[in-house]
């Protein structure tokens, strides 16, 4: 997913609570259409070569977090 920033108070917060409403939602649109009527600006775009390194690692990490025991 591209990375979109909005120049606002608390944007974390804001930006959080959007993708929410757009994950909950579902819509065939683009992130960026569905949102293209507010401040937010593209910043960056996945880079698939380095992305296949992580996903690499992802499974590693999953792994790991397998092995850490449940609190009582």
């Amino acid at each position: 997913m591209d990375t979109y920033i909005i120049n606002v108070p608390d944007s974390a917060a804001l930006g959080g609570a959007m993708l929410a409403k757009y994950a909950y939602y579902s819509p065939s649109l683009s992130y960026y259409d569905y949102y293209k009527n507010t401040r937010i600006q593209k910043v960056a775009e996945p880079d698939l070569k380095k992305s296949k390194i992580y996903e690499a690692m992802l499974q590693d990490l999953v792994a790991l977090c397998k092995l850490i025991p449940e609190k009582p």
